[in-house]
């Protein structure tokens, strides 16, 4: 009896340890279980993650891409307006030299004498029409300032005729248009001196003053001209 009953627990045990085994290895595997279950979770929040980041790196991409091609469009136009300014710079000086060539030719083939002038024409004219004027003024100032506004009158004139003949040199003939202007300055001075004195010749002198004003921005201008483009 003694023996059997020894038996019986040793059987017993047997079963509970085989029992406790079996408990532990499936404790061992629900373990297993979450960890991986874990694991997986942290893969597809990895995964989610790498998703939103590779999203944001296309969207980021493609607006470097639209701003690379604006970039290029941008510096392109720039380009073509920096080439046609200066085509057109080019075109605008190789026209004003062809110009200034063609006048200064034109200028030495058909002035052939300093009546051919437009300012030598109406600077003669005026002196035609002042010098009589000069001798309507008062006896006494015949040899004063009438006198004086004849001398002024004439060397409008006379500078522009020096000046021509010293044509084949540009500083001389520049000179002598410098004086022929400064010389229809003093005139003008004379005639608003006599605009004072003697009231009831007021409208002949407006007329010549305006007409000497005139002829002194002519005179300028050929000046301008002969100092750029005259051919000595």
């Amino acid at each position: 009896m003694g023996i059997v009953a020894i038996a019986g627990d040793l059987a017993a045990v047997d079963r509970v340890l085989n029992v406790g085994e079996f408990l532990a290895g499936l404790v061992g595997f629900v373990e297993g279980g979450f960890q991986l279950l874990v694991g997986g979770c942290w893969v597809v929040v990895v995964g989610w993650w790498l998703v939103v980041v590779g999203c944001w790196l296309v969207v980021f991409g493609w607006w470097f891409l639209v701003g690379g091609c604006w970039l290029l469009v941008g510096v392109g136009c720039w380009l073509v307006v920096v080439c046609w300014l200066v085509i057109r710079g080019l075109v605008f000086r190789l026209s004003v030299v062809f110009f200034t060539n063609f006048l200064s030719a034109l200028n030495t083939n058909t002035m052939s004498s300093y009546r051919d002038l437009d300012i030598y024409k109406i600077s003669f004219s005026l002196f035609l029409k002042t010098h009589p004027f000069s001798l309507r003024l008062p006896k006494y100032e015949l040899y004063e300032l009438g006198s004086q506004l004849r001398r002024s009158s004439d060397s409008v004139i006379t500078n522009i005729v020096e000046g021509y003949g010293r044509r084949s040199y540009k500083n001389d003939f520049i000179k002598f248009l410098v004086y022929s202007e400064a010389s229809g300055l003093e005139t003008v001075n004379h005639l608003e001196k006599i605009q004072f004195l003697y009231p009831q010749l007021v409208l002949e002198t407006e007329e010549l003053v305006k007409d000497y004003k005139l002829l002194g921005g002519k005179i300028h201008s050929f000046a301008d001209y002969v100092r750029g483009s005259w051919r000595s």
